[in-house]
Formats: C-alpha cells, structure tokens, sequence
C-alpha cells in the first residue's frame, strides 16, 4: 500500500512566504516614494502658485498707481527699499512691504493704518525677502520698478526636505507718473 501525502512540505512554505516578503516589501517602498513625491510636488506648486500671485497683485497695484509717495522710511525712488507707497487711481494711499510674520501685506486708503488692511500672501508661506529697486526712468515720466520676493514653505531647519521648497520670483514694473 502507498502512502499518500497532502500538505505543503517544510521547503514550499518558506518559499511562499519569502515571496510574499519580497513582494510585500517592494509594495511599501514603491507607496512610500510616491507619497514622498507627491509632497515635494504638492510643496513646489504651492510656492510658485503664491510667488506668481504676489508678483499679479503687486504688479497691478503699482501699475495703476498715479505717482509714487515717500514710504514710512522716507524713501520715495531709490534701490532695495523694503517698502513702497503709491498714490492709486481713486486719490488713496496704497502701500506695499513685508510684515513681522514673513507675509506680504497691502495697506490702503486716505491714512496708512497698522495693522495691515490686507495681506496678500498667504499664511500658509513665508515671504522670505521683498525689495523694491526703483530708478526714475526719465524727467517728467513715470518709474522703473524691479519687484524680488522670495517665498518659501517655512523654516528648512524644521521641515522635511520634501516639505520645504524656496524660490525666488522677480518683475519689473512701470509707474506712471500723471502728477
């Protein structure tokens, strides 16, 4: 009479379960990597969605300016001034810098107010640096403005690297002048 087995040997199941292992561990990695590139891409867009929308509204704020002012440091056209204030259109006071939290900010209206009216950024991102360079650009005619910012996700020292991105954003901006 013949025996019969059934089962798996001792050989076969350590063969299965070292596949699985394999399988199982490319599986985490593969999740893992992906997550970690989604959030590096998710950061990057974030930064240049914000950069590119500070650079808009700056742009068309000092673009529709009347002349510009003399800014709370007594500055009126001079390079890298961190702040810069325009007469608008409707005969109001705009003005452009970048606050104590690292955001930027718009005051507007007949007096300058503290706090800000409006921040333009938004808290979500840093605004690591903002300068104004301003040049007359002839007698008689409007200004030259070269708008730098800088925005990032926060402090690189605290965040993951996939978490944080820095990029620097530039324009330049001519002010008419219908003084």
């Amino acid at each position: 009479m013949r025996h019969t087995r059934s089962g798996f040997t001792i050989i076969e199941l350590i063969t299965v379960v070292t596949i699985t292992a394999i399988i199982s561990i490319v599986s985490v990695s593969v999740l893992v990597n992906s997550q970690v590139r989604g959030t590096k891409s998710t950061t990057i867009n974030k930064v240049r969605n914000e950069g590119a929308f500070l650079l808009d509204r700056i742009s068309f704020l000092l673009r529709n300016a009347r002349y510009i002012e003399e800014n709370q440091f007594g500055a009126t056209c001079q390079p890298a001034m961190e702040s810069i204030r325009v007469r608008a259109n409707d005969g109001g006071l705009v003005e452009l810098y970048r606050t104590e939290d690292n955001r930027v900010a718009s005051n507007s209206g007949e007096e300058i107010t503290d706090p800000p009216t409006t921040y333009l950024s938004s808290a979500g991102v840093r605004v690591d640096s903002l300068v104004f360079s301003c040049q007359q650009a002839a007698e008689q005619t409007g200004a030259i403005i070269d708008v730098r910012l800088t925005v990032s996700t926060g402090n690189p020292d605290t965040l993951s690297p996939e978490s944080y991105h820095s990029e620097a954003f530039a324009t330049q901006v001519y002010v008419r002048s219908y003084q």
